[in-house]
């Protein structure tokens, strides 16, 4: 499986910009080893990387090397292999999105561009606080949307919906129509509407930062008129009976 670049300082020596300022060519790479820097100090190095390069870590935590040297090959780059799961998921969700703009507003303000900024312990800790910060957000994310699937998960097992499980005999043959249909036999369209529309709600209520006590007021709600609706129906039934 071909591994996923994110980011190569030979893209950037190839920009015009970087060509007409007549820079170094190693500057093109310093945000790529600021980078790189901080994700290995915050322990998201690939198991393969580690083995690969197993002195870097220990010597970027007691400084005996700059952030420069975290990249020990020719040409620096990042790609997904270097990073282990959670290290892969961050930057997949951060670099491309933010990287540029955080690079922006936080060191390059009164610099001509990103490649001036220096590849030093000053910047890193510059950089590191903001990395911090959003590290800790994509986390919260993370946390929020698996929270709201488990409360999913567990507000169908109260109510005592479960799949139909197909057994192997009903596959053998020509699926009849009543088999495709029994599936969800006894989960009407808008009692699963319901369940989406509250998973939605809440993944949009944690990135929005909405307070924890409101997720759960708006929830009881919602759960009331459920239960509401649920005893309207009972009633028309007895009714009807």
């Amino acid at each position: 499986m071909k591994s996923h670049v994110y980011d190569k300082a030979a893209w950037h020596r190839e920009d015009q910009g970087f060509r007409h300022e007549g820079l170094d060519p190693k500057l093109a790479g310093t945000h790529i080893v600021l980078y790189r820097s901080w994700m290995i100090m915050r322990g998201f190095a690939s198991a393969e990387w580690l083995e690969t390069f197993p002195d870097v870590p220990a010597a970027l935590v007691a400084r005996s090397i700059g952030p420069a040297e975290s990249e020990p090959r020719a040409d620096a780059s990042i790609g997904d292999a270097d990073f282990n799961e959670e290290g892969h998921a961050f930057t997949d969700w951060y670099y491309q999105r933010w990287y540029a703009d955080d690079l922006q507003r936080h060191l390059t303000l009164r610099m001509p561009s990103p490649y001036h900024v220096p590849d030093d312990w000053a910047s890193f800790e510059r950089l590191a606080r903001v990395l911090d910060s959003r590290l800790e957000d994509f986390r919260s994310q993370v946390a929020a949307g698996e929270e709201a699937a488990s409360f999913a998960e567990n507000m169908f097992a109260r109510a005592g919906y479960k799949p139909h499980v197909v057994e192997q005999a009903e596959l053998d043959g020509p699926l009849e129509p009543g088999v495709l249909g029994s599936v969800w036999s006894r989960v009407r369209p808008w009692e699963i509407g319901f369940a989406v529309g509250l998973v939605v709600v809440l993944i949009v209520a944690a990135a929005l930062h909405v307070p924890l006590n409101m997720v759960i007021i708006g929830g009881a709600v919602a759960l009331g008129v459920y239960g509401g609706w649920k005893l309207i129906e009972a009633v028309q039934k007895q009714l009807r009976g």
